[in-house]
């Protein structure tokens, strides 16, 4: 079979994709080229007696509980849907953050209905492609020919405003359907304005081709973007291999940061500060520790060196070579 993309929204009844429902699923098959292939999937399934929606959520939706009911699937036949219709094999299931929202809904949706929770993304040529960071390398290395908005002077790449500036057609922002149409146009207006790195990121969903450039046996520093990172600088830095990470993962260190006051830590003390909790960082005078575990099979956004090199993109991201050769012999040196 040939490889299709999938595009897809949730819309659930809170943020918990553990304790959380979804109450619609939206979604447009395409061929590579970003052509719809037959007709939409846009569902409802029914919200169960003992899962209290948040009332943010309807808000924002529109759709009630008893809506979900008299017109939705149940959980078990949803589940069945998605195995059947939606990710099938060889699809590229696609989202705008769905590999940290929509696809642990996904997850915890196959489990209690007694599915594989994870053969879905991976299995018989599937895989799964996140435009969410796309986006924001986009707009960090490679902004010509896209209109990137900007909030109380700040930027934003909320999906609805991106749309807005660049004269996309998305009348129901927060409704599933409406924002994979948008999605999909976004897609396009990347791939159409800035081709290579559309192609180069597409790769990045295979976690074979991540570890090539990220491993521990050729450490080289390499430009990555995640939302952990400052909006100051595009969410995008330059970053290191540093050692191993759970599951086969690896943790990389920010060389943004000058890494002089960690080396001294212990063991015990440089945990309590990658391990912190959210209050614990809130309290005054708390020093993070820059490091960052990147999962190789979560398709991050990471690039080699070399991209910065060409459209002013050391400073798009203010950082310079001699800051990172700095801090990157620091390291070496510990």
């Amino acid at each position: 079979m040939s490889q299709t993309f999938f595009f897809y929204d949730l819309e659930t009844s809170g943020l918990s994709g553990r304790h959380d429902r979804i109450m619609q699923f939206a979604g447009q098959r395409t061929d590579m080229d970003l052509n719809p292939i037959g007709d939409p999937v846009n569902v409802l399934v029914a919200l169960n007696d003992d899962t209290l929606p948040s009332p943010d959520a309807l808000m924002v939706t529109g759709i009630t509980p008893q809506q979900t009911v008299a017109d939705g699937y149940t959980e078990a036949q949803f589940a069945q849907l998605l195995l059947e219709e939606v990710f099938t094999e060889d699809t590229i299931a696609v989202g705008f953050n769905n590999i940290r929202f929509d696809d642990e809904f996904v997850r915890h949706l196959f489990w209690r209905n007694f599915r594989d929770p994870y053969e879905w993304s991976w299995r018989d040529g599937r895989s799964r492609w996140d435009l969410l960071d796309v986006v924001r390398m986009t707009r960090a290395l490679r902004p010509d020919g896209i209109q990137w908005p900007v909030v109380d002077g700040k930027a934003t790449n909320r999906l609805e405003l991106i749309t807005k500036e660049n004269g996309i057609d998305h009348m129901k922002a927060h409704d599933a359907l409406s924002d994979v149409e948008a999605l999909i146009d976004v897609t396009r207006l990347i791939r159409d304005k800035q081709p290579q790195l559309y192609e180069y990121l597409l790769k990045m969903r295979d976690k074979k081709e991540v570890q090539r450039l990220v491993n521990l046996d050729n450490k080289q520093p390499f430009v990555y973007t995640s939302g952990r990172f400052d909006a100051e600088y595009h969410k995008t830095t330059v970053a290191f291999p540093l050692t191993a990470g759970k599951n086969g993962n690896v943790v990389v260190y920010d060389l943004r940061i000058d890494p002089t006051p960690f080396i001294n830590l212990d063991s015990k003390e440089l945990a309590k500060k990658m391990y912190a909790t959210w209050e614990e960082r809130q309290a005054e005078g708390f020093v993070g520790l820059p490091t960052k575990e990147l999962q190789y099979n979560r398709a991050p956004a990471v690039a080699p060196l070399g991209v910065l090199e060409q459209g002013d993109g050391w400073n798009r991201i203010s950082i310079d070579k001699e800051t990172v050769e700095k801090h990157k012999s620091i390291l070496l040196g510990a």
